[in-house]
């Protein structure tokens, strides 16, 4: 007996576990409810129940907004309620008007009609919605709300007719011509080569497409003038250049020209291997 009594308290002499508890007990009611807003509380209510009248020491205390549904721990929001009313009453809310007991899920008092305000509608979008409209108006949530759409849909229509208008203009020409649109062979010991022709008083001119390696490895691709290209045929290199892309497997070109004669000019990367090139370029002016 002394055995299991020495297990159960260690140091019988100091009831050290006791104290313990109580103070933990202590210590939690006083965090939930502070002392000086439980003076508040009785200095106000007395012995008295807030409910149903009756006078009794045994009162508790009680949120009139729930706590788990955002009531604060002040004097305005507890108040003291019998045994019996405490429990009947629950996790309901009160109304502050007609101190009607309902479910946290109404929006407005089912007894005088008075709206509610903190209860777990209210934490809701269409309660959220509800209390904005409260404030400031239907009318007025729903024409800003209409106003900022309409400038939303107004300003992305200019957007993209600005920048639709903006890629069309730059694609469209009074002429259009077509300088290669076809696959070719590309052998270290002959380039291919295309000739394009900007006759005077061409405006705005260009050349647009691209290129794309199907077979082989990877070419050097110019785009020269027709001097260069002169110098190119007598020497098999050049070094100069409008237009280089090389050790390349694919591209896309847009160079602006001037008014005269050039080529664009495919050639094997390395003096072994062929390959196989398909292209389409355009030569664009007004």
């Amino acid at each position: 007996m002394l055995t299991s009594f020495s297990k159960a308290f260690p140091n019988p002499l100091v009831p050290y576990n006791f104290l313990t508890m109580s103070q933990r007990r202590t210590t939690k009611a006083s965090r939930n409810i502070p002392e000086h807003v439980k003076r508040a509380v009785r200095a106000r209510d007395g012995d008295k129940c807030r409910n149903c009248g009756v006078v009794t020491e045994f009162l508790h205390y009680d949120h009139i907004f729930p706590h788990d549904l955002g009531g604060p721990t002040t004097a305005d929001n507890i108040q003291r309620l019998c045994p019996t009313c405490n429990t009947s009453k629950g996790n309901k809310i009160t109304c502050q008007h007609c101190r009607h007991w309902m479910s946290p899920d109404k929006s407005h008092c089912s007894q005088c009609g008075a709206r509610l305000g903190v209860t777990k509608y209210s934490n809701t979008l269409a309660g959220r919605l509800e209390s904005l409209f409260h404030r400031v108006g239907r009318a007025v949530v729903i024409g800003g709300f209409a106003a900022v759409l309409l400038l939303f849909l107004v300003g992305g229509f200019y957007i993209v007719r600005y920048f639709k208008g903006s890629a069309s203009a730059s694609d469209q020409a009074t002429v259009i011509n077509t300088i290669v649109n076809e696959s070719f062979n590309v052998t270290p010991s002959q380039p291919v080569s295309f000739k394009v022709i900007i006759p005077d008083g061409a405006k705005n001119a260009r050349v647009v497409g691209g290129f794309k390696v199907t077979s082989g490895t990877k070419v050097n691709f110019h785009v020269v003038s027709e001097g260069q290209m002169g110098q190119w045929s007598s020497s098999m290199t050049n070094t100069t250049s409008l237009t280089k892309r090389e050790q390349t497997s694919s591209a896309r070109l847009r160079q602006a020209l001037q008014p005269g004669t050039y080529f664009l000019l495919f050639s094997s990367a390395d003096s072994v291997s062929s390959l196989t090139v398909a292209a389409e370029f355009y030569s664009k002016y007004d």
